[in-house]
């Protein structure tokens, strides 16, 4: 625990532009999320899976991946939300402040009723909407109305995230959503399919509001892709199909949704 204390200590130190205790990453690969669309305002062609990634990784490996010169340079680097919720249940578990407040004061958009990540600079186009807008569900201390609305005007919108094996990582009715495991040969990870460990941080933001009926047909309808295809990286939104790589353990969340270990909680409530 010691030592896992001190990985977020060098985080807090070297990642937190501004001292809100939030951190940030300064490329889309950092974040787990890859070539999610939302980083495509953002880093644009330098967005990761395109050509010019490559570019963007030895530029920042050259400022030593430091977040201060690599925005003094032009940046640009990014505030991602779901990198914080997860940031922010870790810190819970280590028995430090919650971080909830300052995601909610950097991150949500009181208007749409999600949140949104933020960068330096600002882009010209704002960000694509995608799962991670609602990954603050997971979160044990979002205040219920919050919670209400990423539950009622998002999640649950059968158009946009609340398909057949839900949620897909981009809204299906947005342009950049798609069903395909690669595009000429090339995966582009996070841009329509459901993964598992998402699914998760929804799911318990679903259980912690009392939302027990459709919480049991969210675990229903996940679990019934997971039997026909085995533990997958991902799956087909809409008929469930297995994709990407096998005998995936990000996946094997599926246990927990189904079987949920009441201890759990403890890891990540406040004390």
């Amino acid at each position: 625990v010691e030592a896992i204390g001190r990985h977020y200590d060098w985080l807090s130190e070297h990642r937190d532009l501004d001292g809100d205790g939030l951190i940030w990453i300064v490329q889309p690969d950092e974040s787990g999320l890859d070539a999610s669309p939302q980083f495509d305002a953002i880093w644009k062609g330098h967005a990761d899976s395109l050509p010019r990634f490559v570019e963007l990784v030895r530029r920042n490996r050259e400022r030593a991946y430091d977040l201060r010169r690599i925005p003094a340079d032009g940046g640009p680097v990014c505030c991602e939300v779901m990198t914080n919720v997860f940031y922010a249940l870790a810190l819970m578990a280590l028995g430090r402040p919650s971080l909830t407040s300052a995601i909610i004061e950097r991150c949500y958009d009181e208007r749409a009723g999600l949140f949104r990540p933020v960068a330096v600079p600002e882009p010209k186009t704002e960000p694509t909407v995608t799962w991670a807008a609602l990954s603050p569900l997971a979160l044990p201390d979002l205040p219920e109305a919050i919670g209400r609305r990423l539950v009622e005007e998002h999640l649950f919108d059968p158009e946009r995230f609340w398909l057949p094996i839900p949620p897909p990582s981009v809204p299906a009715t947005d342009p950049s959503f798609s069903r395909r495991e690669s595009r000429f040969g090339i995966r582009r990870y996070w841009r329509g399919p459901t993964w598992i460990n998402a699914a998760w941080l929804l799911w318990l933001g679903l259980v912690r509001l009392g939302y027990d009926e459709q919480a049991e047909v969210f675990a229903g309808r996940l679990a019934g892709a997971v039997a026909a295809a085995g533990l997958r990286e991902y799956y087909d939104p809409y008929d469930g199909a297995g994709m990407g790589a096998t005998d995936f353990a990000w996946s094997s969340l599926i246990i927990e949704i189904l079987d949920p270990d009441t201890r759990a909680a403890a890891s990540y409530l406040p004390r």
